[in-house]
């Protein structure tokens, strides 16, 4: 079947699927629309090598996940108990209405089935939700053996055994504790690939849901394959293995005989359960500790491998940069050049664009009687480019990519003027206009520029011509493309430390920046840097969204105009 085309019923219904990350909640999900389930139309993506076939999660659902627990302090991976109480309460019900809302949506007049494994996490949040929803709540449980998550975990993210095995108890001791008293369906993973038409029969019958024959031979030939799954243990043998407690060993083994024997394993389970319940308790202390030393470990990490991505670009960009200079040495010993350039004379402000990486060929005509440079790391637009009437600086210190979103990231060295290092020549620029390089920019608009630039004012932008007033509004429409979306999650969480942090706000019309006039660039350079890094640190090209976000704390030096005061309309050439 087609995700998005579930069964209607009079009053509709919501499917929960809960479990730890890694434990086939994407396969159980899938399974759902075997029994008329809808997944939702704004699934996420599949990701090579993590879930091939899909996550099967609807995306409004995982962004209000991660706002939620971003603005908690935590994230998915992080140990310790979530707590709820750090979120002001304004703002947890705002969440709360949101979450209401979308549900509403996506339930009515149909089945509607739910996965993103952090609900587990965050069952206590949405079950005051599920009851207001109006429609009957059904949970299913998804549960893996703890080894084979560890295993999949350490091959995913490289995480530590004793995390994960962690990470397992504290996503499924609340999935169990807050669905004791509702009418729910425990799935274990194995047994759903090794007889996949038995596990959907049982679940069907314990869900009072009818079991569609086409839809579950669908899901068994385009869904289900030995690849699904890399490892296969039994419950003892996690008496071998030291990183796991107790507690652990006997919530597993006491839900692997629930789901072999039916109702006669319950009594062990609800002990095991509560035996769970206090180890994690006990232990609650240590790892609010542990999660503040992450917290700190991970700043630095990411701080680290930023400068090791920047270091191995500026390593390769030495290597290329020596060997040419050997090159032309060799061929013009006369004429080794150690003076600086020379700057680029003339009078009226400097234009600048830029395309980086191999994907494109256009380039739009520079604007004749003007200073007009075009920055680029391919070669073979120089040729285009200067017969166009563009002044070619190739940008040695940039690898050549045909990776969009690379190239992309990479051109925000000249739109965010990082580049007077390394061109010396342009940095004492009075007015610099950027233009990208999918515009073409006339005379007239320059004119425009000059003549309405305020005194005080340090950036002139435009405003979006569609009217989008919030950062949230960029956001949704950035989710329309693979290479946006792919980081977004991140992105989000971003947003939210850095809204708690910094006090801004989500409320700030955008800004389109693909025409920047800058002057007194020394005023906003530590806008510029930071824009500049932050789009690398969270490899998110659409940059719109963190400048939109940064630059409110630099409002007073900005200028903005509308779409429309620009005459000719900015022609779209690409």
């Amino acid at each position: 079947m087609t995700e998005g085309s579930g069964a209607t019923t009079q009053t509709g219904m919501l499917l929960v699927v809960l479990g730890m990350h890694r434990s086939g909640t994407s396969a159980t999900a899938r399974a759902m629309t075997a029994l008329g389930a809808d997944l939702g139309n704004r699934l996420l993506p599949a990701a090579d090598g993590n879930n091939d076939k899909g996550f099967f999660e609807d995306y409004d659902i995982v962004k209000l996940n991660v706002e939620l627990m971003a603005a908690a302090g935590m994230d998915w991976h992080t140990l310790g108990e979530l707590d709820l109480s750090r979120i002001p309460p304004e703002r947890l019900d705002a969440f709360q209405t949101e979450a209401l809302m979308t549900l509403r949506g996506k339930c009515a007049g149909k089945v509607f089935a739910m996965k993103d494994p952090r609900l587990s996490r965050l069952i206590k949040f949405w079950k005051p939700v599920f009851d207001c929803v109006g429609v009957p709540v059904k949970y299913v449980l998804s549960v893996r053996h703890p080894l084979s998550v560890a295993r999949s975990l350490a091959k995913r993210d490289g995480m530590a055994e004793e995390k994960a095995l962690h990470l397992w108890l504290e996503h499924v001791v609340p999935s169990l504790v807050e669905t004791r008293d509702r009418e729910r369906v425990i799935v274990d993973y194995d047994c759903l690939l090794d007889q996949p038409a038995a596990e959907l029969e049982r679940i069907a019958a314990q869900l009072s849901l009818p079991l569609d024959p086409q839809r579950f031979d669908e899901y068994r030939a385009t869904f289900l394959e030995d690849g699904l799954r890399h490892t296969r243990f039994q419950p003892q043998d996690l008496n071998l293995v030291r990183a796991a407690p107790r507690a652990l060993r006997q919530l597993y083994g006491a839900l692997d005989a629930v789901c072999r024997d039916g109702a006669s394993g319950a009594p062990a389970l609800d002990t095991a359960l509560d035996d769970a319940q206090q180890f994690l308790t006990d232990v609650a202390p240590m790892l609010r500790y542990e999660a503040r030393v992450y917290h700190h470990i991970a700043e630095r990490n990411a701080a680290i491998a930023q400068l090791n991505q920047h270091l191995e670009i500026f390593k390769q960009a030495v290597a290329g940069r020596d060997q040419k200079i050997a090159a032309l040495e060799a061929r013009h010993p006369q004429r080794a050049d150690n003076a600086m350039p020379a700057p680029v004379r003339g009078n009226g402000p400097l234009i600048i664009s830029c395309l980086f990486g191999a994907i494109f060929s256009e380039v739009h005509d520079a604007i004749p009687g003007m200073r007009c440079v075009f920055f680029s790391n391919n070669r073979n637009l120089k040729k285009a480019a200067e017969a166009k009437g563009w002044i070619f600086e190739f940008v040695k210190t940039h690898p050549m990519t045909d990776d969009y979103r690379f190239a992309s990231l990479q051109s925000k060295y000249i739109k965010y003027l990082q580049f007077f290092d390394a061109f010396p020549q342009y940095a004492a620029e009075e007015l610099i206009i950027y233009c990208d390089h999918k515009f073409a920019l006339d005379k007239r608009h320059v004119e425009y520029i000059v003549g309405n630039f305020e005194e005080g004012k340090a950036v002139l932008i435009r405003n979006t011509p569609r009217v989008k007033l919030s950062i949230q509004d960029e956001i949704d429409q950035a989710m329309e493309w693979e290479r946006y979306a792919s980081t977004m999650p991140q992105t989000v969480a971003w947003l939210e430390r850095e809204i708690a942090a910094r006090g801004l706000s989500m409320s700030n019309r955008i800004m389109n920046t693909g025409l920047i006039g800058y002057r007194n660039v020394a005023s906003v350079k530590p806008l510029l840097d930071e824009v500049y890094e932050t789009t690398w640190r969270l490899a998110q090209p659409e940059c719109q969204i963190i400048w939109g976000f940064l630059s409110q704390a630099y409002e007073r030096l900005i200028q903005r105009i509308e779409w429309e005061v620009l005459d000719p309309k900015w022609v779209v050439l690409i």
